[in-house]
């Protein structure tokens, strides 16, 4: 259980800044970053086609853990063997989701520079992008498509980001 929070913890500190970059509101990072208008279109097709894949995962997880909160709900003693596996996917599935959202950084990454992915890293320092403000953010605009820095990719605009899934 400490794991799956410290990865919660670990999604929202990394995943949520980045969906920023998608966002027509948000031309302050935009310009801050000087993207260019095929930046962030690029980013915006990354950012509609990871929600698409992030809402598929997360509308399975709910299924799932409702499916193991009436399990456990039952008069008669629940299925041990049942309620495990039931855990194990539920777990699957957001392992799942976390390497979607790593991806989505990783591709989004590839769209920018390095010098913009230094400047955006210093940005978000500097506005204090803690899970305080992530978690403001995310609940202004709902769930993040889970754009964020990851650790690979050359920079450059070349269109990069595709994923083939």
């Amino acid at each position: 259980m400490k794991k799956v929070i410290i990865a919660l913890f670990a999604m929202a500190i990394i995943a949520v800044p980045f969906a920023a970059l998608a966002g027509a509101e948000d031309k302050d990072i935009s310009e801050e970053l000087n993207l260019s208008t095929r930046q962030i279109e690029q980013i915006r097709q990354q950012d509609r086609e990871q929600t698409r894949i992030e809402e598929r995962l997360q509308s399975q997880i709910r299924l799932k853990e409702e499916a193991l909160k009436k399990e456990l709900a039952k008069e008669e003693e629940p299925n041990k063997e049942k309620v495990r596996a039931m855990v194990r996917e539920v777990n699957r599935l957001r392992s799942q989701l976390f390497e979607e959202r790593i991806q989505g950084i990783m591709d989004t990454r590839k769209v920018l520079s390095r010098e913009q992915v230094r400047q955006w890293t210093k940005l978000q320092l500097m506005e204090g992008a803690g899970a305080g403000s992530q978690y403001q953010h995310q609940t202004q605009k709902g769930p993040s498509s889970g754009r964020g820095t990851g650790s690979s990719g050359s920079g450059g605009s070349d269109g990069g980001g595709s994923r083939g899934k």
